[in-house]
């Protein structure tokens, strides 16, 4: 039996794959193949395999469809609170200087006219 498989147009080493058999009976075999990549971007993946009794290969071709990983960030409630806590703290002291400067600006036009 041979057994050939391509992806992207280029041959699959024999070393990337293997290859498990087992006898059903009757000279009937059933056959599985493990392929082993890193996928980086979507492609089609061919198989092809081909025995004695046969005139042409049997030939298949499946779509290998690679997506974005989405990771769990875990709980940002902590976070939320902390940064929103900051944030009121500095608007707090940034509306006291801002008044610190209205009163002081007030004053001196109260003195000087």
């Amino acid at each position: 039996m041979k057994r050939f498989g391509r992806i992207r147009h280029v041959a699959v080493s024999s070393a990337d794959y293997n290859l498990s058999w087992t006898e059903s009976g009757r000279g009937q075999f059933s056959v599985s193949t493990n392929l082993s990549v890193k996928a980086a971007s979507s492609c089609d993946v061919q198989c092809a395999v081909s025995v004695s009794a046969m005139t042409a290969p049997l030939r298949s071709t499946v779509r290998l469809t690679v997506v974005a990983e989405v990771l769990d960030t875990g709980d940002l409630t902590v976070a939320v609170a902390l940064l929103g806590s900051l944030s009121a703290l500095l608007l707090l002291a940034l509306l006291c200087v801002a008044t610190v400067l209205c009163l002081r600006t007030r004053g001196r036009t109260i003195h000087s006219g």
